[in-house]
């Protein structure tokens, strides 16, 4: 399962290299503070697309905290939707 892990946050730095071209080093580091916030979106638009989990189930029972690569990846892993593409 941790490689399942590793590949959800791989795709997360590659959407959000490819949208930006920006490299986030630290998986700590909340979003909004690297990137502008319609990057932002066009990130969540792929992430809705590539891994088939939507905005809701992305934010539910979460807040701006959810925004940083380590945290993304966490939810990401524990909806049992995930289907990476």
């Amino acid at each position: 399962m941790k490689n399942k892990k590793i590949d959800i946050e791989r795709n997360i730095v590659e959407i959000i290299r490819n949208i930006t071209n920006k490299s986030i080093k630290d998986r700590t580091t909340n979003l909004f503070e690297d990137i502008d916030v319609f990057e932002i979106l066009y990130i969540l638009v792929e992430l809705e697309r590539k891994m088939h989990i939507t905005m809701g189930d992305l934010f539910e029972n979460s807040d701006y905290t959810v925004m940083t690569i380590e945290n993304l990846t966490e939810k990401i892993y524990l909806n049992d939707k995930l289907t990476l593409v």
